[in-house]
């Protein structure tokens, strides 16, 4: 019990503690829109930076990590939703290609939901699949084809704002 509890202590303190991107602090993702805990959200999926990004655009399929309520307010044109939590039920029907290029996305840097998505995307066969983490947030500041209810308005969300 004392070596679970001394585990746990290092992992939380590894977090905290690794800025890089690769992790992230303790708190940070632990609502609803970014997943359920940090330490299961950060991956060793590929990522994708933005300029990549916009060159593939038409070559990849782009999967929002968010609830059904941030993705029909706001979501590059073209996207799927597909929500933590429900990729076993929902890629099957939206993903019928497994060889083809994934880039999941959620909110921003600190929202590890696209990193729980990809890593499950991955599990149920999927081959080509990363993760643009910069997210939303970045792709309405930086003049991606948007679309939904309000597409081009910054989503404040807890997650959002830090």
């Amino acid at each position: 019990m004392k070596k679970s509890l001394a585990l746990q202590a290092l992992v939380a303190l590894t977090l905290v503690v690794s800025s890089n991107g690769l992790a992230i602090a303790k708190g940070d993702c632990s609502d609803k829109e970014c997943g359920k805990s940090c330490a299961d959200k950060v991956s060793a999926i590929p990522t994708i930076n933005r300029k990549a990004l916009k060159a593939e655009l038409s070559k990849v399929t782009l999967v929002e990590a968010l609830p059904e309520s941030i993705f029909s307010r706001s979501h590059v044109k073209g996207s799927l939703n597909i929500e933590m939590g429900s990729e076993a039920k929902l890629a099957p029907e939206l993903l019928k290609d497994k060889d083809a290029k994934i880039v999941v996305y959620c909110m921003n840097t600190k929202c590890h939901a696209s990193d729980a998505v990809a890593k499950e995307l991955t599990k149920l066969g999927y081959k080509h699949v990363s993760i643009y983490r910069e997210g939303l947030m970045d792709m309405i500041s930086n003049g991606f084809d948007m679309e939904g209810t309000n597409p081009k308005e910054p989503i404040m969300t807890k997650t959002a704002a830090q």
